[in-house]
Parts: C-alpha cells; structure tokens; sequence
C-alpha cells in the first residue's frame, strides 16, 4: 500500500498561503475545488486548488491542497485571485519588473548616453556606474550651489552626505594601487558611510527613473534637521518603484496624508505608505551620544501611532518604520536583537493597516568602520486582519525580494 502526502496550505486575507498542516491519503483524488473540509470554531475550510506532479513534489508533497477559510455560505475569493497565490506558493512570481535602463555608448564621441526620466546625460566612457550615481543622480539632486556652499564650511559642520562623499573619496584613494593607470577600475572594502552614500545614490537614481523628485522632498534633504525622515521615505519608495510600482507624491499638507501613492504598473493595485524613522541620540545630525548597546530598544510605538493617523481610509495602507539602531554583529543566520523584540512584543491590533514593515538601515551607526556583512535587517508582514487587504500577494513578495538586497547598488553598465 502506498501512502499519499497532502500538504495543505491556507490563503490569508492578503493572499498570502502559508502552511496549515499535512496527512496522509490512500489517492491523489480525496478533494476538489469547492470541496469543504468541514468547519471549525464558525469557520469553514473550503478547497480553492489542487495541484499534483513536479510542482507539488518541489513542496515536499504528493498533492498540494490550498484552503481558505470563510463563514459558512460565503463567497469567496475569484479565480485570479486564487491564481495569483498559486504563483506565490509554487514560486512562479518572476522577479519584481524593475525600471528598465536605457544607456548607450557613443564611442565616437567617447561618451555614454544615460536617460532619466525626460533627461539624457552624456557621460565619459571611462566613469564607473557608481561614480555616475553619485555625480547625477545624487550631487546632481542636491544641486551644485548647495554642495559648494556646504564644502566651504568647516569641516565638523558638514551635511552628512559631504561627510559620506569625503569618506568615499578618502577609501577609493586608500586602496588605489600603486601602478593604477588612469581608466582602470578598481574596488575598495565596504564601510557604513560608503554603503550609505551608495544606497542613497542607487535610491535616487531610481526614482529619477520614473518621475521627477518633489522639490520640497529635495528641500529637506539638503536640511539638517529634515534628513533623516526625507531619506528614508526615499529608500522606501525607491523599494517600491523596484518592485513594479509607480509613485505619486503627497505634496499638499491638509488633513491625513501619506508620504505617497503607490501604484503597481501591472496589476493597478494602489496602497497609501506612510514611512517613520526613529531618531537616536549622535545620528544622522542628532544631537548627543548614542547610549550603550544594553541600553538601545527597537521603541517604536510611538512613531506608530503618529503613522496610523496618516491613513486616508480609501486605499490598502502600508506603514513602514526604520528602528535606527547598529547593525547587527550576530551570525548571519542570527535574529539581531531587534528583530527579535519586535517578534516578541509587537501586537498590531488596528485593522487599518494593511501591510506593515519594520527596517534597521543603520549602516551610517559604523561611520568609516568595515560594512562586513552589509545584510540588511528588516521584518515585513502582511496583518490578518486588514480591513482593507493587499489585492494580490505578489506586492508583498516583490517587496520582500528587493529588501533581501537593500543597500547593494548593482552595476548597469
């Protein structure tokens, strides 16, 4: 006799499956869709898909079964919904659809051709695409009368961008070989303040791709006070725009507003995001020193609730909060701290929030110190019980994929 394994997955509200538990049958035909599972606690398992052969073999299963639970006699969930968490669980997502690059070498003229929104930069041949980053997109976005006017001050009163700039400079000229020749490309080790110029630069550089930059955003990056809460509601909108979504800036300050619109290109499934980062004592233009390791809390409660009242109520809402804290020294395959006290004590009670995420970019916490393992931290989770749901799965998957390599700048030339 040969013993059938079922795996049994359970469709979320958001779309998200995730396991539910498995058994065993005597064939592969014990259930079809719209087949009931029987109910429990007031609600019914009802079978929304069977898959069978290699796809449910990769499972570790002879036939997957995918459930949703619903009150009795309730409708449920449309087929491209259904198809939509099938693609999730089977792994056939694809990648995010990332803005296309469109570059070309002009070798006759012994330039490079890198369009931007509605603006085409020539550039020489011989630049590297994260010298590019930054001379364009970055200086090219603060602009040359605000860099001049910042390197002429002294050195201590230096925006923290020029500080990044300088320790860029400082580490290329470091490691420069001996007998470097001019046009040859060489490498030099990560710091934290190399990493974060690089993210911030790849960041803008990204956005620039789809839209213009509000010049109010740009107003308060140039600010010293304002930074820090402009820069990581870029770095979050510069994950969606990565992820196939378009963004639609709030520029007017009357009533609850977001930070911005997003809109996924291909499914037109829009979601408000507002974006919080905890400040912290010598960080980012901070005032003071930041206290012992023992002493530092993922204390984000309060950033919450501000965020919570930013919520228009018409769309799925997304909030995102950066704790702000050292990176983790921990082994790779290790929670850091604050990670871990989020999982333990975080209890998302408002229904309004439809996805939630919690990052740790603090690469700027190890300054000119080696970003040797530059992973970056976050937890990122769709709540169950949204009353506005994600439409489709996918969001939260391509979001999760462009998080897992936050912070490298990949080379497009």
């Amino acid at each position: 006799m040969t013993w059938i394994r079922y795996g049994y997955f359970l469709r979320l509200p958001s779309g998200i499956p995730v396991p539910s538990g498995y058994d065993f049958g005597l064939t592969e035909d014990s259930f079809k869709p719209g087949s009931s599972k029987g109910v429990r606690n007031g609600k019914e398992a009802i079978v929304l898909a069977v898959v069978k052969g290699d796809a449910a073999t990769r499972k570790g299963f002879d036939v997957l079964v995918l459930l949703e639970e619903r009150d009795p006699g309730a409708p449920g969930s449309q087929a491209p919904a259904v198809n939509a968490t099938l693609r999730v669980l089977l792994g056939e997502t694809g990648k995010p659809a990332t803005p296309e690059t469109i570059q070309t070498e002009w070798k006759a003229k012994n330039k490079r051709a890198v369009a931007l929104w509605n603006s085409v930069h020539l550039r020489p041949l011989q630049e590297t695409f994260h010298e590019f980053l930054i001379e364009i997109p970055l200086k090219g976005t603060l602009g040359e009368e605000w860099y001049k006017g910042e390197i002429a001050k002294a050195e201590r009163d230096h925006h923290v961008v020029v500080q990044w700039l300088h320790a860029f400079r400082e580490e290329g000229r470091k490691h420069k070989p001996e007998e470097h020749k001019p046009g040859e490309v060489y490498g030099a080790p990560a710091t934290g303040s190399t990493t974060e110029l690089l993210a911030l630069a790849h960041d803008l550089y990204m956005l620039l791709k789809v839209n213009r930059l509000p010049e109010r955003l740009i107003e308060r990056l140039r600010n010293y006070q304002e930074f820090q809460g402009a820069r990581y509601e870029i770095a979050v909108a510069a994950a969606f725009v990565k992820s196939g979504f378009d963004i639609e800036w709030i520029d007017h300050r009357a009533g609850p507003h977001p930070e911005f619109i997003a809109r996924n290109l291909r499914t037109g499934e829009k979601l408000a995001v507002e974006t919080k980062s905890r400040r912290r004592p010598g960080a980012l233009h901070h005032p003071g020193d930041l206290p012992p390791e023992e002493e530092l809390r993922a204390d984000v409660d309060r950033l919450y609730r501000e965020a919570l009242r930013q919520d228009p109520g018409v769309v799925p809402f997304a909030i995102f909060l950066d704790v702000n804290l050292p990176p983790n020294n921990t082994a790779l395959e290790e929670a850091a701290k604050w990670q871990q006290e989020i999982v333990g004590r975080w209890q998302n009670d408002a229904q309004q929030v439809s996805l939630l995420g919690f990052t740790n970019f603090g690469w700027h916490h190890l300054k000119d110190k080696p970003n040797e393992l530059r992973t970056p931290e976050f937890l990122l989770a769709v709540p169950h019980q949204a009353a506005r749901p994600l439409h489709t799965p996918e969001t939260f998957v391509c979001l999760k994929i462009i998080l897992d390599s936050y912070g490298v700048a990949p080379n497009e030339y």
